[in-house]
């Protein structure tokens, strides 16, 4: 009666006349219509049978999607306007088709090589940009230093802006340059030179100068050549020759040498390069000196000899002197040496002069610390102005769209020229001055410091005159004796004085601005205030 028992219920009424409660989803006089089967399960039927399609859905049955509903039974709502963002299509599932250049389940975003959402442009490296760039955010090309244009596809000529210093060629290379250096530069400019004295060429303590493919040797006294590797010799000389006072048949030849001016004391002993021969054979030590001396040294040693028997030679440093018909006679013969004197009694010690100013430190002989770096030379010209970038695309009506990419840099201009070095900065350099005769100490040239090395012959003297105090400031003076065969005596220049010094006693005068320097190795160094010289050490 009321559609079965799972329909609904029957209530049995006057002459038969029931009625029937429907169960839910069940509907119609007998309870014979059912969302189930009548609106098959999407919709609802009423008393009469007819279906209201839940939405999605449509027909008499509710069998089939309504538009914009893909899919049945699943029925998918999809609007390409909408669910697809206006940039794809709806399919029979009810899923987006996405154009080429969107991706996404809302055709949302930009597929992949597209930039720029909405309008996502196509860019790829390898083939928008040649090789040559990347992709920027707005699918345009941001090209590498080299290259420029939409495409990356032009190559920058780097030689326009002449970047190779110093005469070097210029090649231009795919997104590149290179320079081909002229003989003495280096680097990727040749903005280097090369220094040629890197492998200290000079010899014998020769300064190196570097010049451009090439440098020069400033040889210390005594040596020449082009890497100072030779040794200028010492020549010997047969200044004279006279009778013997006790034996009129011999003969006494004095001999001399001449060594080149500021050249070092240079060792010579007794040997093949320092021998006297006689009759071709070596003599042995006959009082020839061992320790060569810079200048003329007039009377080194004499020796005697018969003329009638003999020949006579000093064979030093490769040359040769004997005595023979046009070596000029002697004035006089010197006289057998006398025996020492008695040493003098100490002088009374003067007073500690002040302490002189502290030397500026500085390594030994060697060059001053480099001063300050020279300032920066000027910046070089500014490199041309990069090529623009496309524009960006137009964006939809409403909010303004993002702008469009910035150009690529532009090529950097050529370095700038190196400042000038700045100045050397002031050391302290010792060179050793040697000292035969009396006179004047003459300061070494430049800023140097100097170590007088004193000989006196046996029973002579030397009176040594320091140089004016105004020139010895920041130097310093050591007087230091090599013999004590003789006196040696420093006095300060006159008008000056001499803080420091021992007393010293010469007749009836009293000279306290005179040093006596009278044993072997005894030295003095003094230093300079510009008005007056201070002794700064002394001893042996």
């Amino acid at each position: 009666m009321c559609g079965g028992a799972s329909a609904g219920t029957c209530s049995d009424g006057i002459n038969s006349n029931g009625s029937c409660t429907c169960y839910p989803g069940h509907s119609g006089q007998s309870c014979q219509y059912s969302d189930q089967v009548t609106c098959s399960g999407h919709g609802t039927a009423n008393y009469y049978g007819q279906c209201s399609c839940a939405t999605g859905y449509a027909g008499a049955t509710c069998s089939t999607c309504a538009p914009s509903y893909y899919g049945y039974p699943s029925c998918k709502y999809c609007n390409a306007s909408t669910t697809c963002s206006g940039n794809g299509t709806c399919n029979a599932q009810g899923n987006c088709v996405c154009t080429v250049n969107h991706a996404g389940a809302s055709c949302d975003t930009c597929a992949t090589n597209y930039y720029a959402y909405p309008t996502c442009t196509f860019c790829q490296a390898a083939t928008t940009c040649g090789g040559h760039g990347t992709c920027s955010t707005v699918g345009s090309c941001v090209c590498q230093p080299g290259f420029t244009g939409p495409s990356c596809s032009q190559d920058v000529d780097e030689c326009a802006t002449s970047p190779c210093q110093n005469g070097g060629q210029c090649t231009n290379t795919a997104g590149s340059y290179t320079c081909t250096c002229p003989a003495g530069f280096t680097g990727p400019q040749c903005q280097t030179n090369v220094d040629d004295c890197a492998n200290h060429p000079c010899q014998n303590g020769g300064q190196c100068i570097d010049g451009v493919n090439a440098y020069t040797c400033q040889c210390p006294a005594g040596y020449s050549g082009a890497n100072c590797e030779q040794v200028v010799p010492t020549t010997p000389r047969a200044e004279c020759v006279g009778p013997d006072p006790g034996s009129p048949a011999l003969r006494i030849v004095v001999f001399g040498y001449e060594r080149v001016a500021d050249a070092a004391p240079l060792d010579r002993s007794v040997g093949p390069d320092n021998s006297v021969v006689v009759n071709g054979a070596a003599a042995g030590d006959v009082g020839q000196p061992t320790t060569l001396l810079a200048g003329l040294h007039s009377n080194a040693f004499s020796f005697r000899y018969d003329p009638a028997t003999q020949t006579v030679a000093w064979m030093l440093d490769g040359g040769s002197a004997s005595p023979n018909a046009a070596t000029p006679a002697c004035g006089g013969v010197p006289g057998p040496r006398g025996e020492p004197g008695p040493k003098g009694a100490d002088g009374i010690d003067g007073s500690v002069g002040p302490q002189g100013p502290e030397g500026a430190p500085g390594q030994d002989g060697a060059m001053g610390a480099l001063g300050p770096v020279g300032p920066p030379g000027p910046a070089g010209p500014q490199g041309a102005e990069g090529v623009a970038g496309s524009m960006g695309p137009q964006g939809p009506v409403g909010p303004q769209g993002p702008d469009g990419a910035a150009g690529p840099t532009g090529a950097q201009g050529p370095t700038g020229a190196t400042g000038p070095v700045g100045p050397i900065g002031l050391g302290l350099t010792f060179v050793n001055v040697p000292v035969s005769a009396s006179g004047p100490l003459v300061l070494p040239a430049g800023n140097a410091s100097g170590i007088f090395l004193v000989r006196v012959l046996q029973g002579s003297r030397l009176d040594l005159t320091l140089p004016a105090a105004a020139n010895g400031q920041s130097r310093f003076v050591t007087v230091r004796r090599l013999d004590e065969r003789g006196r040696v005596l420093v006095k300060a220049a006159p008008g000056e004085h001499l803080e420091g010094g021992r007393e010293i006693h010469e007749g009836h005068s009293h000279d306290s601005d005179t040093l006596a320097l009278d044993g072997r190795w005894d030295y003095v160094t003094l230093v300079s205030d510009g008005t007056t010289w201070f002794v700064f050490a002394e001893g042996r």
